[in-house]
């Protein structure tokens, strides 16, 4: 017998102010993603659970360096007006390169909690 499923629990992280931050390890990368299919949805391991951040042409840039499993600190800088009078968020991107979270391996969250 068929069941249908509850939508996908989805925890997006949303900057609004500059200087909001979030860190955690890189988990997922997801391309083509929204209506246009032009978008990437990043996933990080947060001492809060999964977190979900949709790419934008300056974070995508700064991600697509980073392999999975690093440790990383997005902040958010702000708007910036562009040349053609629209205007783009800025980031700054920070990692830990000596703290990487094997993805492959299964461990509970209270030691996860510790390398954060």
């Amino acid at each position: 017998m068929w069941q249908q499923l509850s939508k996908p629990n989805t925890n997006f992280w949303s900057p609004t102010n500059e200087g909001d931050k979030i860190e955690g390890y890189l988990i997922n990368i997801l391309p083509n993603q929204g209506k246009f299919k032009n978008s990437t949805i990043y996933t990080l391991l947060t001492k809060e659970g999964e977190r979900q951040v949709w790419g934008s042409t300056i974070l995508d840039q700064y991600l697509q360096q980073i392999s999975l499993g690093t440790k990383v600190q997005l902040v958010y800088s702000g708007k910036v007006p562009t040349k053609n009078g629209t205007s783009i968020k800025k980031w700054e991107v920070f990692i830990d390169p000596e703290d990487i979270y094997d993805i492959k391996q299964t461990s509970d969250l209270e030691d996860f909690e510790e390398d954060i």
